[in-house]
């Protein structure tokens, strides 16, 4: 059963974040009120520093993820640690920087930091539904094998029930077969491709209830298991493509997340070093 990352070992690290996060405002709120806050002071260096140790670490899950042999931390401890501290990182830097914020480099640093961090819970949120999915007899189906051979089998037993019976029952039996899942080739197209609706199975039972008329009596029986079938396949394929459609949202989001996450850290860097430049100018 899958485990949501969220709740990891009852929250952990999401409690252990909320509990830093506020003591860090605490001694924010107590420092303010003897300087002005910024980023020059003691506390401002201090949440400076921890903030940019907090990004290398979100970083770094990029290369954990792609290590299979890791002896510490599993890959789901590493996942909640990420999104946990990446939340937390969107309070630090405004106590680093004592709320002050314009246009320039280091404002800009904290926006790709913020689009970073939004990303990533929308990322983790699609992280948690991808992987369920229930059909109508409660058992998880996962977008792969397993539901491929389901997909077969249901054929199997419509083709069948459609063997030595009349033409008109092949015809609308090869039509329900050759109504499919759409093929990985068709891209980000399911992104906006609602086709998997209720509405699209009441549509179904009724044209089959018109399909009655043309199908002799003696095969109308069997035309019902075969509408049972449809039913199922369809539902099936529906519940495939909302997988699918899951799936292409996850990379669509990897093309934001990931470049995103890599020019922040450039402009970070860029932040220290203006920072520690004009510090050294100042000084002489």
């Amino acid at each position: 059963m899958h485990e949501n990352f969220w709740a990891y070992r009852r929250y952990f690290w999401g409690k252990l974040t909320l509990v830093s996060t506020l003591v860090l405002v605490m001694v924010y709120i107590v420092s303010s009120q003897k300087t002005s806050p910024n980023g020059g002071t003691l506390v401002g260096l201090t949440y400076g520093i921890l903030s940019f140790l907090a990004i290398l670490l979100l970083m770094y899950y990029g290369k954990r993820k792609r290590s299979y042999t890791s002896k510490h931390w599993s890959l789901r401890a590493w996942l909640s640690f990420h999104v946990y501290i990446g939340i937390m990182t969107l309070i630090l830097v405004p106590l680093h920087a004592g709320f002050k914020f314009g246009f320039d480099i280091h404002t800009l640093a904290y926006v790709l930091l913020a689009i970073v961090v939004i990303s990533g819970i929308l990322g983790g949120i699609l992280y948690v539904l991808l992987p369920r999915r229930f059909n109508q007899f409660g058992e998880e189906v996962t977008y792969g094998n397993n539901s491929d051979e389901e997909l077969r089998r249901i054929i199997r037993q419509m083709r069948a029930l459609a063997a030595d019976k009349s033409q008109a029952f092949a015809d609308i039996c090869q039509a329900e077969i050759d109504h499919g899942v759409p093929k990985h080739h068709v891209g980000w197209s399911l992104l906006w491709n609602q086709r998997a609706t209720a509405a699209t199975l009441a549509s179904q039972i009724e044209e089959f209830e018109g399909y009655l008329a043309r199908i002799p009596d003696a095969e109308q029986s069997t035309f019902q298991n075969l509408a049972r079938l449809a039913t199922q396949k369809r539902e099936l394929e529906n519940r495939i493509t909302a997988q699918m459609r899951l799936q292409n949202l996850l990379e669509a989001w990897l093309y934001v997340h990931l470049p995103v996450s890599i020019i922040m850290l450039v402009v970070v860097i860029v932040h220290i070093l203006v920072v520690f430049y004009y510090g050294y100018v100042v000084s002489n």
